[in-house]
């Protein structure tokens, strides 16, 4: 039965190559094992072996291939766009801002200057990622992706960078606070008070949509083509991967697999893919996969 137990399993996993989270991926292996075994026991009732029968069920169920294209989910190519707009958005405002606090104020923002254009580089940084990751996803649209590697819907992961951006634009609320009391005490009027407090929570509004966007799951997906693997922020080529390792790591009483990949050449001005979440059922599939790419587990 071990056997035909592979041959379901490969079946499955082709037919749902192109589903992004294991939740949704179990619910439809789940239904597509219900009519396989109904196939099967339909079959033995009529005196047909064990093996025959699984290979008719399978034949019946038609080509994984054409099913799982029924089931891909979609990509969303314009949450790049989106993110790298508010980016950009927010630099403009982060600008504009400092020029006000500078004219209207007329004082000398020292810390929250420096803190403001230290922050202008690394959003500059993140859209620089984005822009090169959107163009290699336009590129690589016109080909066929091997499977997409699956993560999960509602993550236990992203706890560390959801308080991460919370400590952050905490961070940003209290030099905002800064900025604002010491207008205050500088004596301005209440309408130029109320213009620079719009400013705020204009800046405020933004960092929140772009921590949601940079740090929420939905969307996200890692792709796997036969030129490299794209993820979210950017995209590695098989040549560039000298070895990886899969690391587990226990939260809340449930494993949690992340791919961790050693590179040639560190990229510049990008995120590197050194850290993609998997799903655990993909653990063998991600395997067989650097073993045909002739790349070896550095773990």
């Amino acid at each position: 039965m071990n056997a035909e137990n592979k041959n379901i399993q490969r079946f499955l996993q082709s037919a749902c190559r192109f589903i992004s989270t294991e939740e949704r991926s179990i619910e439809i292996q789940d239904e597509l094992r219900d009519h396989i075994y109904s196939y099967i026991e339909e079959y033995k009732n009529d005196g047909i072996s064990e093996e025959s029968a699984v290979n008719m069920a399978l034949k019946n169920m038609g080509d994984p291939n054409t099913l799982s294209k029924s089931y891909r989910d979609k990509t969303y190519k314009y949450k790049r766009l989106f993110h790298v707009f508010f980016v950009i958005l927010l630099l403009s405002v982060n600008a504009f801002s400092m020029i006000l606090y500078d004219r209207i104020a007329g004082i000398n923002l020292s810390i929250t200057v420096f803190a403001a254009l230290f922050i202008n580089v690394f959003f500059a940084l993140d859209a620089v990622s984005l822009i090169k990751a959107l163009k290699k996803d336009k590129e690589l649209s016109k080909v066929e992706p091997i499977f997409y590697i699956k993560s999960y819907k509602t993550s236990t992961w992203d706890e560390k960078a959801v308080k991460f951006s919370q400590i952050f634009l905490a961070g940003i609320v209290i030099l905002i606070l800064i900025n604002y009391i010491t207008s205050l005490k500088s004596g301005l009027s209440n309408g130029e008070l109320d213009f620079l407090s719009t400013i705020d929570y204009i800046t405020i509004l933004l960092y929140f949509i772009i921590a949601i966007s940079m740090y929420s799951p939905k969307g996200k997906n890692a792709i796997v083509y036969n030129d490299g693997i794209l993820t979210y922020q950017s995209f590695t080529p098989w040549e560039n991967i000298q070895g990886y390792r899969l690391d587990k790591e226990l939260i809340k009483s449930k494993s949690y697999y992340s791919l961790v990949l050693s590179l040639k050449k560190e990229p510049k001005f990008a995120y590197k893919n050194s850290n993609i979440k998997i799903s655990s059922s993909q653990l063998g599939l991600i395997e067989a996969l650097f073993k045909n790419k002739n790349i070896k587990s550095v773990g």
